[in-house]
C-alpha cells in the first residue's frame, strides 16, 4: 500500500505501523435520537463554508418549520446533509452548543474507539480519492442521496489510531492559527465599516495641518462631479465572436470584488465588433461600477487599466474636482449603499442605470478633506489586504499538507 509523503512519528521516536485499508463502517457509528414538536432545543445546520451555524444566523432569520423527527447532534458528533444539488458531501462536527438539532436529511453519527473523529472528518472533506469515493457513491440523476448505510460502506486506507491523533493536533493548530486570522479580517473590516459610517454621516471630521476646520460639507449631482457617466456594452460578448482579429483588454462585474479590479480578461474580437461596440475606453481616475447583480461595488481605474473597455459597467469620468478614492469609499459606505439600493430596480438581480447614477445626490467636502479621508481609508485597506494574503498563506499550506499526509 502506498504511504503518504510526510508521516508522523511516536513521542520515542518509533515508526507508526503502515497505513491499512478499512471501511468507513468500522469507524463511524449512527447516533439516532430524535425529538418531537414540543423540543426547545437550538435548530443547527450544517454549512458547506462555515462549518455548524445556528440556523436563524445562517438563513438571517428564524425558520418556520415542523422540527417533529429532527435529529439530535450533541456537541463533538458529526454530521452531513445526506442530500446535494452536486456531488460534494460536507461534513461538520458540532462545536457551537452541547444540544442541538438537525433536520432528518443529515445523520448524525461518531466514531468508534479505533478512530479520531476530526481526523476522519478532514479525511473525508479534503482527501481527493476519498471525496471522489464518496461522490461515487451517492445515488440518483438529478439531486443526489447518500444514505449513512452507503456511506458505511466505502474502503478507505487509515493509520493507527496513534497516529490519526497526532495528524488531527498537528492539523487542529494549523485551523486554529487560521481561525484567528479570519477573525482579524472580519474585525479589521467591522472596524472599517464603522469608521466609514461616523465619517460619512459627519460624526468625525478631519482637520487642516494647522487644526483648523475645514469647510462645511456641500451636496451635489453626481454629474457635476462626473460629468461623463455612462453605460458600457452590454451585450452578449460571445455572439460577436467570428475570427480572432486582436487582443482587447476587457473588465466586466466579476472582475471587481469590494473596490478592487481583480484582473482583467483578454479578449480577442472581430473588426466589426470593435469598431461598433468597444468604445467607451477606460481612463485612469475613471470609477467604474457593478451595475447588475451585486451593484454598486465600484473600483477606480488605475494606469494599469487605462485604455481597456468594460462590460456591464457603469462608467464615471472624472472632471478634476473631486477625488475619485473618497466617492468610492462613500459608494461602499453605509450611507452609500443604502441610497443604491433604494435606487436599483429589479426583484431577483438588481440593476442601475448611468442615467439614474446621473442624478445620485453625494456629500461634496473640499478637495483636501476628500483627499485625507481617501489615504485613511486606504491604510485600512492596506491592512485588511495584508491581513488576507497572510490568511491566504496559510489555507495554501494547509492544501498543501492535506496533500502530503494521506494516501
Amino acid at each position: 500500500m502506498a504511504e503518504p509523503k510526510v508521516r508522523f512519528k511516536r513521542d520515542d521516536g518509533g515508526i507508526f505501523p503502515a497505513w491499512e485499508q478499512g471501511r468507513f463502517g468500522d469507524l463511524i457509528e449512527v447516533y439516532d435520537e430524535k425529538v418531537t414538536s414540543d423540543c426547545t432545543l437550538p435548530v443547527l445546520t450544517s454549512s458547506k463554508t462555515d462549518g455548524i451555524q445556528y440556523q436563524s444566523d445562517h438563513f438571517g432569520r428564524e425558520q418556520l418549520h415542523d422540527i417533529t423527527g429532527y435529529n439530535v447532534i450533541p456537541r463533538g458528533y458529526c454530521t452531513y446533509r445526506n442530500r446535494s444539488d452536486g456531488t460534494d458531501f460536507t461534513f461538520n462536527i458540532n462545536n457551537l452548543c452541547d444540544r442541538g438539532i438537525v433536520s432528518k436529511f443529515y445523520p448524525v453519527f461518531h466514531t468508534t474507539a479505533r478512530c479520531n473523529l476530526y481526523f476522519l472528518m478532514t479525511l473525508m472533506n479534503n482527501e481527493p480519492k476519498t471525496v471522489r469515493k464518496i461522490a461515487m457513491t451517492a445515488k440518483g440523476t438529478g439531486q443526489k442521496v447518500l444514505s449513512f448505510l452507503d456511506l458505511q460502506k466505502i474502503e478507505i486506507n487509515i493509520p493507527s489510531f496513534e497516529e490519526q491523533q497526532k495528524i488531527a493536533d498537528f492539523l487542529s493548530s494549523v485551523d486554529e492559527v487560521i481561525s484567528t486570522s479570519e477573525q482579524e479580517v472580519a474585525n479589521l473590516e467591522t472596524q472599517k465599516k464603522a469608521v466609514m459610517k461616523k465619517i460619512f454621516s459627519q460624526e468625525v471630521r478631519f482637520k487642516r495641518a494647522d487644526g483648523s476646520d475645514f469647510p462645511y460639507w456641500e451636496e451635489k449631482d453626481l454629474i457635476e462631479l462626473f460629468p461623463n457617466i455612462r453605460n458600457g456594452f452590454v451585450g452578449t460578448v460571445t455572439d460577436f465572436f467570428t475570427e480572432k482579429e486582436k487582443g482587447i483588454r476587457y473588465l466586466e462585474g466579476t472582475n471587481i470584488h469590494d473596490g478592487i479590479i481583480s484582473d482583467n480578461v483578454e479578449l480577442y474580437v472581430t473588426k466589426a465588433f470593435h469598431k461598433k461596440h468597444i468604445n467607451n475606453e477606460l481612463k485612469a481616475d475613471d470609477i467604474i461600477m457593478v451595475q447588475s447583480g451585486h451593484v454598486g461595488d465600484c473600483a477606480v481605474v488605475g494606469e494599469k487599466y487605462a485604455g481597456a473597455n468594460c462590460h456591464a459597467l457603469i462608467i464615471m469620468s472624472n472632471a478634476g474636482n473631486c477625488h475619485s478614492d473618497f466617492y468610492v469609499a462613500y459608494f461602499h459606505s453605509p450611507a452609500g449603499m443604502k441610497e443604491i439600493a433604494i435606487k436599483a430596480t429589479g426583484n431577483t438581480v438588481k440593476h442601475i442605470l448611468a442615467s439614474v447614477m446621473q442624478r445620485f445626490r453625494v456629500p461634496y467636502p473640499c478637495l483636501e478633506e476628500q483627499r485625507l479621508i481617501a489615504d485613511f481609508l486606504s491604510d485600512f485597506d492596506e491592512a485588511i489586504t495584508a491581513a488576507k494574503k497572510e490568511l491566504d498563506l496559510w489555507k495554501e499550506l494547509k492544501k498543501g499538507l492535506l496533500q502530503q499526509m494521506f494516501v
